[in-house]
């Protein structure tokens, strides 16, 4: 019974520490929720349509401040297309956009491991189209 308690510990904090470094691999996060979308695309059916718009896709909701203040920081403030300055400290005409990677249209879920920060210009260059994100990353040291 001791090991059990140990094991259940030691496995809650590996298990967040691999959620932190998952969740700071946008293409980790782009081939899952591509994973996720064939998911849902093959269960949109079963849905509840109070769920669902019109075009039988799961329906936009307000994202929690919570998951803007996660991707804020994950995405250290910028765009991450085009690197644009969105934490209002040198620009304050730039709007930040919380973009889903994979797009709603394209059975995306309104799931933290789904958003991304982006500029206004960029979130609607990309609109509804193939999944996307980018490979620009920070150094940790």
């Amino acid at each position: 019974m001791r090991h059990e308690k140990k094991f259940e510990f030691l496995f809650e904090h590996l298990s967040n520490e691999i959620f932190y470094i998952l969740f700071n691999n946008r293409n980790f996060l782009l081939k899952f929720n591509e994973i996720v979308s064939e998911s849902v695309s093959d269960l949109i059916d079963t849905y509840p349509s109070n769920l669902l718009n019109n075009k039988g896709r799961i329906k936009r909701t307000n994202i929690p401040v919570w998951v803007k203040n996660a991707v804020f920081h994950r995405d250290k403030g910028r765009c991450v297309f085009c690197n644009t300055d969105l934490t209002s400290l040198v620009n304050t005409l730039t709007a930040k956009n919380y973009d889903h990677i994979v797009p709603l249209d394209l059975f995306g879920a309104n799931d933290p491991c789904n958003i991304q920060l982006s500029c206004e210009k960029c979130n609607k260059t990309k609109s509804n189209k193939d999944p996307e994100t980018s490979n620009n990353y920070y150094s940790w040291w």
